[in-house]
Parts: structure tokens; sequence; C-alpha cells
């Protein structure tokens, strides 16, 4: 035992005795722990070193306090080892340095022990000076576990089967629970241990890393409902679990039932008569309800299976793609009267429908002009008379009359994307971060959506102009995660999207800046469309600014996704070239000039002056048509490919004489070079002439002139050759004769 109090004095302890030593007087000075060493993790049943260093200590204690393992201490210098504790003595109190070894026993992840040392006091409360600190347990075979993945379809459909896959690392039990809303799951798995309610359990003895697969056989599910999906490890609760991961999967109705359009006008007359067309999808049953308020309708219909008081009923057994057509007469309507009309599917009352369309109202105004033109009661009859006939304008809303409100209410400015729908991720693809966006309605007289300087895109132009109503434009820093990039350096990247897919133009403009240097030639710039997992480049044609500043780019494309403009800096930046085409028109008999006349160059028409008419193209092939008044039309093909004059001779409307000649000297180009009978082309009446040809002096020869000169030729021939044939016959038959004599 050690005793502190101006002399230290030792007794000896299990067989052990040290000499007294002597007071240390008034000069004696405080002990301190100057240092405690140790690792700060070690492993379970590890061995560890603990080295002490201690000034002007008399004696130094070591305590160890282990939390779930034990300890083994050794020391060669120690005077005493009781359980966890450790006693030095130093005689001269002077400065000391100790050593421990520690031998552990057991352990576990995350367990600790504490470690104090102290000088000159047998207990801790009473010492010069202490130190504590600690040291931890870290088992590298028994890390932490994790959920890696939870996969499964965020979609699927009423009573349909799919697959959850859970990944995990280092868990020897794994748990997914699935807890559906409003609907019941059937779960299998052969890999799985225990499944109680819609608890799947999954062991691991080795606690590696395991894949489970678990089957789901979804009842009864709506449009709407969803089911959480969560899956943790190595704990039966999830509150215990090394950790947890979760999702949702949701039920969406394909077969649902929609209200598509409900149409009518949006005001009437007093006592008028008009339509509403309701049109749905999968609908097995429809009905269309009418609350008019100030006046009476009847209601009439081919299709309705049932019509009562302001309500009418409508069944498809096929739940198929539905118009119907119901014909309202107004009763005694006044100004201002109003009737609420509202269509819903698939159910008796409204609340259970599928579908419901806002209730839309019509409102009853009377006419502005009524009872204006003296004509009383009489002339009003008359003017509704007229009026039920079939004319005047469309009813309000539907500005073109084409019985379709909705292309009307076009917005074409552009309207900023909220960060809502910019984010969609119905639309964006995983990974996918677009920094703007741009909704604007096409031009309905045009086919066009055109867009702010606020994005690359400036326009989309429809080659139909019926095919959409709006487009979206997302354009992004980055290609998607999910997709590949196209070649070279991309310059622009934009998500087009309309609300119905056609063939259209797409007109983008690049500025200048440091990645696109349009001044530098060694940037060339291709454009690329996205299609089927993969990027297609595409034909365009571009044009760059003067002050090359900008270049516009316009390509053409069948239908709707990620585009993107790249920089290559493999090749340069090629501008279609230009040249100029100077068509001169002229008189084919005169050789003056035809002013007036119209060019048409790929639909692209131009009218001549004294000098001819002068076009700037594109390089390439094309075909020109001249026409002109009393002028016969002629077309010519030209291959442009530099500055280029195009001479066209146009031949007077109705010139005979003309054609005539122009026959005569192809015939006269088909006769041989030398003939004996040239003098049967002379002008003259002369005797010698073996065709008489047409007898008057005229000096236009008449082709059947000439064609009766030839037949008479032919028989000429005939003529001599038949003779020839007589006088052989007859030399042949003297012949012989002789020989019989």
């Amino acid at each position: 035992m050690l005793l502190f109090a101006g002399v230290l004095a030792v007794t000896a302890v299990g067989g052990f005795g040290a000499p007294a030593i002597a007071d240390l007087g008034p000069e004696d000075t405080d002990g301190e722990v100057i240092h405690l060493e140790h690792p700060e993790t070690i492993e379970p049943n590890d061995e560890f070193d603990v080295t002490i260093e201690t000034a002007n200590s008399a004696g130094t204690i070591v305590e160890f306090d282990p939390d779930g393992f034990d300890v083994n201490l050794e020391s060669d210098d120690a005077v005493k080892i009781t359980e966890n504790r450790i006693e030095f003595l130093d005689a001269d109190a002077d400065d000391s340095t100790y050593n421990i070894e520690v031998d552990v026993e057991g352990g576990a992840d995350g367990e600790t022990a504490d470690i104090s040392a102290w000088v000159n006091a047998e207990e801790r409360a009473d010492a010069e000076g202490e130190t504590t600190s600690t040291v931890t347990i870290e088992d590298e075979d028994e890390a932490e576990g994790e959920v890696v993945n939870l996969e499964h379809p965020k979609i699927i459909e009423p009573n349909e089967e799919f697959d959850v896959t859970v990944e995990t690392t280092n868990s020897a039990g794994t748990i997914v629970k699935i807890d559906p809303d409003s609907f019941e799951v059937d779960l299998t798995s052969d890999d799985t241990v225990k499944i109680t309610d819609n608890q799947v359990e999954f062991l691991d003895p080795d606690a590696g890393d395991s894949t489970y697969t678990i089957e789901v056989d979804v009842e009864d599910g709506a449009d709407g409902n969803i089911a959480d999906i969560t899956a943790w490890i190595n704990a039966e609760e999830r509150a215990d679990a090394d950790e947890e991961m979760a999702s949702t999967v949701t039920i969406e109705d394909e077969t649902k039932g929609e209200v598509i359009n409900l149409d009518h006008p949006e005001t009437i007359e007093p006592d008028d008569e008009f339509d509403v067309i309701v049109e749905t999808a999968n609908s097995a049953g429809t009905i269309v309800e009418f609350d008019p308020d100030g006046f009476d309708i009847d209601l009439a219909s081919d299709d309705a299976v049932k019509i009562t008081d302001n309500q009418v009923e409508f069944l498809d057994a096929d739940a198929g793609d539905s118009t119907y057509k119901i014909e309202v007469d107004i009763e005694d309507g006044a100004d201002e009267g109003t009737a609420d009309i509202t269509a819903w599917v698939n159910a008796e009352e409204r609340a259970d429908a599928d579908d419901v369309t806002e209730t839309t109202t019509i409102q009853v105004e009377e006419d502005e002009d009524d009872g204006d033109d003296g004509g009383g009661d009489a002339g009003g009859g008359g003017g509704g008379g007229g009026g039920a006939g079939g004319g005047g304008a469309p009813p309000e809303g539907d500005e073109n009359g084409d019985g379709d409100e909705r292309d009307d209410e076009r917005d074409t400015e552009p309207s900023e994307l909220s960060d809502t729908d910019l984010t969609d991720d119905e639309v964006v693809p995983e990974g996918g971060e677009p920094v703007y966006g741009e909704k604007v309605g096409v031009d309905k007289d045009y086919g066009t959506a055109t867009f702010s300087d606020d994005t690359s895109l400036d326009e989309v132009n429809f080659d139909d102009v019926d095919t959409a109503t709006e487009v979206t434009v997302r354009e992004y820093e980055q290609v998607p995660d999910e997709m590949d990039s196209p070649s070279g350096q991309i310059i622009e990247i934009a998500q087009i999207t309309p609300d119905e897919s056609g063939p259209a133009t797409l007109t983008f403009t690049i500025e200048d800046g440091p990645e696109n240097d349009l001044t530098d030639v060694s940037d060339g710039i291709s454009a690329h469309h996205y299609i089927d997992g993969e990027w297609e480049e595409l034909e365009m044609d571009v044009d760059i600014a003067d002050d090359g500043q900008e270049a516009t780019i316009t390509v053409e494309t069948d239908g709707f996704s990620f585009f993107a403009v790249s920089a290559d800096t493999d090749q340069p930046i090629e501008e279609n070239e230009e040249s100029n085409l100077t068509v001169d028109v002229t008189d084919a008999e005169t050789d003056d000039p035809v002013t007036d006349a119209t060019l048409t160059v790929d639909g692209n028409e131009s009218t001549t002056d004294e000098s001819g008419s002068a076009l700037t193209l594109t390089n390439g092939n094309y075909s020109v048509t001249v026409d002109a008044p009393e002028y016969e039309p002629e077309t010519e093909e030209v291959e442009l490919t530099e500055d280029t004059e195009l001479p066209v001779s146009l031949t007077p409307e109705g010139d005979e004489d003309s054609d005539e000649r122009d026959e005569d000297d192809e015939d006269e180009e088909d006769k041989p070079a030398d003939t004996d009978d040239s003098d049967e082309t002379d002008d003259s009446d002369s005797d010698d002439t073996e065709v008489d040809g047409d007898d008057s002096d005229s000096e236009d020869t008449d082709l059947d002139s000439d064609d009766s000169a030839d037949d008479e030729g032919e028989g000429f021939t005939i003529v001599v050759a038949m003779i020839g044939l007589i006088t052989a016959v007859v030399i042949a038959t003297q012949l012989r004769r002789g020989r019989k004599k």
C-alpha cells in the first residue's frame, strides 16, 4: 500500500518489499502525468501497448475500464496488478516512463475501454494530476451493413404482377415490407426464410453481399393507389436497423375512362337550338347532365339509351372511344339565362366517376339587333327563321368556325416553365438536369411555334399546321446520365416535346462564344437527334451572320426527343455557298429582251426587266420555268456551282410559220450531203424538177409537198426495178431456146 503524507513509506505487497523513501520536505513539487499513449482503435482479441510518462511522481496508477470485453495487463515495471489496475513506484519521485502490455479478450465492433492515469495518490480523487483517454474496437469483418439498391417499376397497372429486387452488403438478415394502400398483394420468393402479412425476411449466415427477388401479385388495385416498399438489414425492427431504403409504386389504370372533349357554343339566343358533342375514351357508360337556370330544355339523341329530366345516358358495351351528339332545344330562354353542362364516365353518380369534366356554362344572349329594324315580332320571327336555316358567324370562342375552340385559345407568346414543370420526372430522364424551359402555342395559321431569345431554339415549323397546339423546350447544360454523348463538344442540347408529334423543321441560333468560336474555321458544327438510344447526325443548313457573331442552323425531323448541336474540331464550319443566276429572256424571232416575264425557281417567282432577272441561290440543281404573256413557256435545267448566265428564248404564241421552218430545217439536216437532185429544192418553176411539189410560186415549201416528192421518188425507183426484172426474164428465155436448137 502506498502512503503519501510528507514521508512515503512502502510496505510489502504480495511478498514484494521496498525501502522507505525519505521525507521530500518542503521543496517537494506536484507530480504530473505528461503523456498517455496507446492506439485509438483496436480489433477484437487484439494486443496493444500503453505507454505513460510522468514527472515528479513517487507513485503512478493506471486503471482500465472496458465495456463489453475483458483485458489482461502485464508490465515489467509494475509493483502491483489487481483486476484492471496497475501500480508503479519511483523512490526518487523523479520523471518516469512505464509500458503496459494489454491483451484484449473478446470485444465487438464499437465497444470501448476508458484508460485513466494519475500520480502520487492511491485514489483518483486525491491525485495531483490525472489523464484519461479511450480505445475503441473496430471489427473490419463486421462492417455496417448497407442496402445498396431497391429496384421495382414505379408505375404498375391494376391486378399486375411485378418484381422487387433488393441488393445488400454485409447483411446477415434482410427484411422487405410492402405497405399497399387500398389493395392487396401476394408475396413469394425462392430465397425467403419467412413471409408474414406483407413482410418478407431473408438470412445470410456469412453476412456477405446478397441479392434477393420478390414476386408481387397485385389484387384489386385502382388508379391512383400506391404501395410503400421499405427494406432494412441486420435488425428485426426497422428502428434498430443498420440502414433502410424506401420507395413507392403507383397504380395507373390505362383503361380508365376519360371525357376528352365537351363541345358546345358558349352563347345562344332565346328559343334557340344547338348541339352538344361529347367525346370519351375507354368509356362503358357516359352521362351528360344539364342544369338550366331560368328556362327549360328538350333533349334528343339518336345514341342515347335513356333520357330523364335533364340527363342523357349512353352505353358502349366495348368500353371503347365514343363520340355522342345531343340536340338541345331551348324553351322560353331569357337574356343572361345560363345552363351548366357536365359530363362523366363509367359511373351512375358523378362522385363515383372515372373522370368528370369541369362544368361548362352556356349563356343566353338576345340578339342586339332585335327590334332595331322596326319589323316588330314578325320581323324578329323572320330573322330567327333565317338563323335556323344555317347562317351567321361562328359561335363565340370558335373564331375560325371549325368546331374546335382549342386552337382559338392558343397563347403563342412563350412562357417560362416553373421549377416543377421544368424538372417533371415524367418527361425528364434520370440524371437529367434541365436549366431552362419554355412552352409556346403553335400558330394555327402557319403551324409554327416561335420561342424567345432566352433559348437557342428559334422555331418549330410543322409540315401540317394541324399537327400540334403547343411545344415545350427544355435546355440542358450536359447530356443526361443515362445517355451517351454525341461526337464533338456540346454547344447546345435541348429536349423538344410537342403535345402531338409530326414532321417539322427546327431552327436554332448559336451565338459566338468561347466554346463555339464561329470565327475559328477549325471548329465545325454538326446537329444530332437522339433516336432509339442512339445519336443520329442530321443533315442541316448553316447560315453564319456577316459579323460572325451567330450561326443559324436548320434541320428537318420526323419526330421529337433530344436534339444536340456540337462543335467538331476536325472539320471547319461550312456555310452553304451561294451563287448568282442571271436569266436573260429574249424573243426567239427578234432577239429583243422580253420584259415582265415570270421566272419560277423551286416555287420562288421573280419578274424580268430589260436586263433580265438575277437571283441569288444556294448552289445546286434547279428547274427554271419562264412564262410571259403571248409567248410559249419554256423550262430549262441548270446546275448552279458559280455565278451563271442562262439565256432563254421564248417563241411567240401561234407562230405556225416559225414551227414549219423549224421542221423544214430538221428535214434538211436529215438529207445526205451529196445528191443529184439538189436542184429539186430550187424555188424556180424549172421543168427539170422531178417533183412538182406545190404549183404555186410561194417561197415557203409546204410539208405535204415534201412528203409527195418523197413518195414519187419511191415510185420511180420501183418502175425502174420492174423494167430490169422483165429484161432479165426475156434474155433468159432466148438463151434456153438457143440451146435446144
